[in-house]
């Protein structure tokens, strides 16, 4: 038995001094497949990037090689070096990383695209990929989303990238932005809470309808938005009302702020003489009442007389016990029996009244 332990243990201590071989694919290794990325040769080029490719996670002392070789390489050598840095995987994140940065467009997206296809394993490039969803290539941009998507919850320091993506992009690329936001859920409130605070009033205003889409999930965000209630931009408190309407009506036991609108859907007409609009003849005035199960509605308004006549509609938000908001004014309805509706709006010191009869 120690002679059986001696052999062994004097294997152990011998075995280092005999090195591993050096893998290699036809031949070569896979620094000397590095070199020849460098050749004057095309073919040769090609020849390497193949290589490299096959070794797969063997192509690894290569990894600086290959990424310098990507600006100039052929667009099929250049889909085989991104190829070999998928198979590298983990260890190519930092390096791919930094690719984000080149000035080369067809740099960028291989090496989104790279991360993409590592998927999960590439969480630590999930700040870089923020920053190129909003690049001016279209490729690039798609490919980063897709790479956030698949990151997971790691990719919540993403979100104001994926922010002005969403409300910029195109129908596909947007939907797909705001599917990485909406599938992170309540992990997501407290980095679009301080997307309520940007700089960027874009991102502001996307933050808000992103709440506001994750309903009862954003429950914590409620102070955040009520505070944007007051943000400088009337878009942003808007979209901030709009949120803070959505996320209480799905909030079990918080006040329907809806619930005194019901009644008021439909279509009233009445007469009004406006003060301070220079007209001596009353106007008749037409409203049409639309309203979602979110508090959202629009009013249609017709109004004139026989020399004048004018059509628009405005963005409504309910807020709560009859009150509502249409842009920088607000305003109440009172129902004064079945068929009459008392409406008061405007801004303070600046109000109209007037009464409508429903319409069949």
């Amino acid at each position: 038995m120690s002679r059986l332990f001696t052999v062994v243990l004097m294997l152990v201590l011998v075995s280092p001094i005999f090195p591993q071989e050096t893998p290699k694919y036809n031949g070569k290794s896979a620094t000397e497949w590095a070199s020849q990325l460098r050749s004057a040769d095309a073919d040769k080029r090609y020849a390497a990037a193949e290589a490299l490719a096959a070794m797969g996670k063997q192509a690894r002392p290569a990894l600086s090689a290959i990424i310098k070789a990507l600006p100039t390489a052929e667009p099929q050598a250049r889909d085989l070096l991104r190829e070999a840095l998928v198979k590298i995987g983990k260890d190519a994140v930092p390096s791919l990383a930094a690719a984000l940065k080149s000035n080369d467009a067809s740099v960028r997206q291989a090496a989104t695209e790279a991360l993409s296809q590592i998927g999960p394993e590439a969480r630590s490039a999930a700040s870089a990929l923020g920053v190129v969803v909003t690049d001016s290539d279209d490729a690039v941009r798609v490919a980063a989303v897709e790479a956030l998507s698949k990151i997971g919850l790691d990719a919540k320091v993403a979100i104001p990238g994926l922010l002005i993506c969403g409300r910029y992009g195109s129908g596909e690329l947007r939907n797909k932005a705001e599917g990485v936001i909406l599938k992170m859920g309540k992990d997501a409130v407290p980095r679009l809470s301080e997307s309520l605070r940007s700089s960027n009033r874009d991102e502001r205003i996307a933050a808000a309808d992103m709440l506001g889409r994750l309903g009862a999930d954003a429950k914590g965000a409620i102070p955040s938005l009520t505070t944007a209630l007051k943000d400088k931009e009337i878009d942003v408190r808007e979209a901030a009302g709009l949120a803070l309407t959505r996320v209480k009506s799905a909030t079990p036991g918080s006040p329907d702020p809806t619930a005194a609108f019901r009644d008021f859907a439909g279509t009233w007409s009445g007469e009004f003489k406006p003060s301070p609009v220079d007209i001596d003849r009353p106007m008749r005035f037409t409203m049409t009442l639309r309203l979602d199960d979110h508090g959202a509605g629009t009013i249609k308004v017709d109004y004139g007389n026989p020399n004048f006549n004018e059509s628009y509609t405005l963005k409504l938000r309910a807020v709560n016990n009859g009150k509502f908001e249409l842009g920088d004014q607000k305003g109440s309805m009172t129902l004064k029996d079945a068929n009459t509706l008392a409406v008061t709006w405007g801004k303070p010191g600046n109000s109209r009244s007037l009464e409508l009869k429903k319409q069949n």
